[in-house]
């Protein structure tokens, strides 16, 4: 079996994933303190340069969903709030509940920094209405004053997902396979990603709720 473009991209971001812990130690001697980088490409090289007027860079393009209380979200809801944002369907056996149950302790930083939210977008959404997302989010424990379940158009949300977030293409070639990703990202207060994570593995979740403090507390 050959190697496919799928499966270079998934090599990329991961040697991507990897060495940014590395440039950021880098940059943060070259740059203030208070700096987290940037994110404009699905490579997630990171950017130490704050985006200007003559280059916005990359943000969260526009989006139109719905939470698991029925209420409309866009990006007005995010509006001067950042936010994790990541990927999941509650039928999901494999990397979702681990991806879950990992992001359970940021819940802990909402209560120092109630701002903060928790993103989670559907990527089965014919399935993953607005009532199972409840349920869902019930029978997990998640507070839905912290954690916004989403669905919609699955077209919107793998547009988002890929084009938006940088999440990995869809596994497969057909136009029902799944976006099925560990990473989750964090968005700052202007729609900017400013960090990238594994969801799957503690160690990187220990780096977020340490980067989310670092941003927040310079807004």
């Amino acid at each position: 079996m050959g190697i496919t473009r799928s499966d270079e991209l998934r090599v990329i971001r991961l040697l991507g994933v990897l060495l940014i812990g590395v440039l950021m130690l880098a940059g943060c001697g070259r740059q203030e303190a208070s700096l987290l980088p940037y994110y404009h490409t699905p490579d997630f090289t990171p950017v130490w340069k704050a985006p200007t007027a003559s280059k916005p860079g990359h943000k969260i393009p526009k989006l139109s969903l719905t939470n698991q209380v029925n209420q409309v979200v866009s990006n007005e809801t995010f509006k001067n709030t950042p936010y994790i944002a990541g990927f999941f369907f509650t039928t999901c056996q494999g990397i979702c509940p681990r991806l879950i149950k990992n992001l359970k302790p940021v819940e802990n930083v909402i209560s120092q920094f109630p701002i903060l939210k928790l993103v989670m977008h559907s990527v089965v959404p014919s399935v993953d209405t607005p009532k199972v997302l409840n349920t869902y989010g019930k029978t997990h424990q998640l507070n839905p004053n912290h954690w916004q379940l989403l669905t919609g158009e699955k077209s919107e949300i793998y547009d988002l997902a890929i084009k938006g977030y940088f999440a990995e293409e869809p596994i497969g070639s057909k136009p029902d396979d799944l976006i099925h990703t560990e990473l989750v990202t964090l968005i700052d207060h202007q729609g900017y990603i400013r960090g990238v994570y594994r969801a799957t593995l503690k160690s990187d979740i220990t780096k977020l709720i340490k980067d989310i403090k670092h941003l927040i507390s310079n807004m």
